[in-house]
């Protein structure tokens, strides 16, 4: 179930993970009439998002969204990813339930995209067991980001500091 903020106008959806998997477009991304809101509509936050993205309409966020996960992934983005990013963009409130293997782990990577590198960005991804936050860790790790898996033996106040770095 995909729900945000009353504010966005999105309304809960049902994951059918067959029938979604089969219907990614890789053009012409529409978001529901309910969702497309403009820029102004979205609420600020200290997030830094790349200027030419924050001024684009959601429909044209979200295709832009796809074109990116295109090249880096060879294979578009699933429709519930690209409106769950945008939202994440726009500042609005977002709640993702998806089966196992839905792909909410690119959630987090297609957001980042979105930061200014020269920010050090940190996107925190939180995890319900360890094992888990282990194999996103190597999953991350692999694709080239900078990560850690804080658990209570790991979180101290050096790691704190790394993080507040952007490091």
């Amino acid at each position: 179930m995909a729900r945000n903020s009353k504010r966005s106008g999105l309304r809960s959806a049902s994951i059918r993970n067959k029938k979604d998997a089969s219907s990614r477009s890789v053009t012409g991304i529409q978001l529901s009439a309910k969702a497309t809101k403009t820029h102004q509509e979205s609420r600020p936050t200290r997030v830094r998002l790349l200027k030419k993205m924050l001024e684009k309409s959601d429909d044209s966020l979200g295709n832009a969204i796809n074109e990116q996960a295109i090249k880096k992934y060879s294979a578009p983005a699933k429709t519930l990813q690209i409106r769950t990013v945008v939202n994440l963009a726009r500042g609005r409130n977002v709640f993702l339930l998806a089966g196992t293997g839905y792909g909410k782990s690119r959630i987090p990577e297609l957001y980042y995209n979105l930061i200014p590198k020269e920010t050090n960005a940190v996107v925190l991804v939180l995890n319900p067991l360890d094992a888990l936050g282990d194999n996103q860790v190597l999953e991350k790790t692999r694709a080239g980001f900078t990560t850690i898996n804080l658990t209570k033996k790991t979180f101290n106040p050096e790691e704190a500091e790394k993080i507040a770095a952007g490091c």
